[in-house]
């Protein structure tokens, strides 16, 4: 009797403290939607800054004590099927950054998310032929080639017109002394195109091919003809 009795006392304060431990009521607590309300309305404001996108996403990882202080853990954009105001495009983005910090004023009154600091990350971006022509005459591409001129001696063209997508690699054409941006050829094959392109372009400028493949993290190889 004794030993079942001190058994039976020994259990009873093991049993309190389990239940002391967990609240019942904690499962009513609201959860926390600051990340949520973060998402919204970094999506709404790139939403209205790309010219058309099938899909938009951000999770963003912060607590309400972060927010109010503009402090966020981290941030996840993703989406598919972009395009710019000046034509730059991709099948599907991919983007992953570590701690940043945010203006909460400009978040409430604004309705905008500006950074206070510089988020560090990485990123993948998938192109199509398409999105590839339109990345090559893509005004800030087509602004570092022209300094780039300068160091060439030599007038240099990227073009639109052409580019496909072959094993792995991308092919496009580049005009030296001659030619300009252009249209994809409509209904046209890619032999085509290429062929008419190619006789047209070599009245204006020696026209070069360029087929490049990447063989590692930000390392391509490029071989021309």
């Amino acid at each position: 009797d004794d030993a079942s009795s001190s058994s039976s006392s020994s259990s009873r304060p093991s049993g309190s403290v389990a239940a002391r431990s967990w609240n019942p009521l904690s499962v009513l607590a609201p959860p926390d939607i600051s990340g949520d309300l973060l998402a919204s309305v970094a999506t709404l404001v790139l939403r209205g800054v790309l010219r058309s996108a099938d899909d938009v996403r951000f999770v963003v990882d912060c607590s309400a004590g972060d927010l109010i202080q503009g402090r966020v853990d981290g941030v996840t954009l993703s989406g598919e099927r972009w395009v710019s105001p000046l034509d730059l495009s991709c099948e599907r983005i991919r983007c992953v950054v570590g701690a940043v910090e945010i203006d909460p004023i400009a978040l409430v009154t604004k309705q905008r998310v500006e950074l206070r600091t510089i988020p560090s990350g990485t990123m993948e971006v998938s192109f199509d032929a398409d999105d590839f022509g339109n990345f090559l005459v893509h005004p800030q591409f087509e602004t570092a080639v022209a300094r780039s001129r300068r160091e060439w001696g030599f007038d240099l063209t990227f073009r639109r017109d052409g580019v496909r997508l072959e094993d792995g690699a991308v092919v496009f054409f580049v005009t030296r002394g001659g030619g300009g941006g252009g249209a994809t050829g409509g209904d046209q094959s890619e032999s085509e195109r290429e062929s008419e392109f190619v006789g047209e372009e070599r009245e204006r400028g020696d026209v070069v091919k360029v087929r490049m493949r990447p063989v590692g993290r930000g390392v391509v190889e490029c071989v021309v003809a």
